[in-house]
């Protein structure tokens, strides 16, 4: 398989979106960045904004996939479906 630069992001993107989804899938209450990064084995900078994890949340968020929590260090959900 030769897969251009940009289709070897994308397949990775989706892979690490599907390993986020079947972790909150298994956390009912909720993951936060730092966490699903630990989970992952994604080493998270001092500022999880700054983690790969939560760049990725972000892009679930926008994208409906995903839903943030309440509070100082919100969890994050799988969106729910209605």
């Amino acid at each position: 398989m030769n897969l251009q630069p940009v289709q070897r992001a994308e397949v990775g993107l989706w892979l690490i979106q599907e390993a986020i989804l079947e972790l909150l899938d298994q956390n009912p209450n909720g993951l936060n960045p730092s966490e699903l990064s630990r989970q992952l084995g994604l080493k998270s900078p001092e500022d999880p904004k700054l983690g790969v994890a939560y760049a990725v949340l972000q892009l679930m968020v926008a994208s409906g996939k995903a839903e943030k929590g309440e509070g100082l260090h919100p969890p994050y959900f799988r969106q729910s479906t209605q």
